[in-house]
């Protein structure tokens, strides 16, 4: 179970489910990737959108989630000066 379900069994049901959906649509991804078309063109194309759709699903994913979108304890560790005021 991760760390972030809270350890109620909803909570697992969801991490459950939202597994096996994100390993659905990995091997949707594979099975476009072997696609075989007439033109490779039209393979190329389709890739780039799938991408873009994962791009687009990791960005907004976190923040319809529930998760915070940028967490403080992500910077803590990079040399980023303070200001002074």
């Amino acid at each position: 179970m991760k760390p972030h379900s809270g350890g109620s069994p909803l909570a697992a049901v969801r991490d459950s489910a939202g597994a096996v959906a994100g390993l659905a649509l990995a091997a949707g991804t594979i099975g476009a990737a072997m696609l075989r078309t007439r033109s490779p063109g039209t393979v190329a194309d389709l890739l780039g959108v799938v991408f873009a759709v994962w791009a687009l699903g990791w960005m907004l994913g976190p923040a319809y989630n529930g998760q915070p979108v940028l967490r403080a304890a992500q910077f803590q560790l990079l040399p980023i000066p303070r200001r002074v005021a």
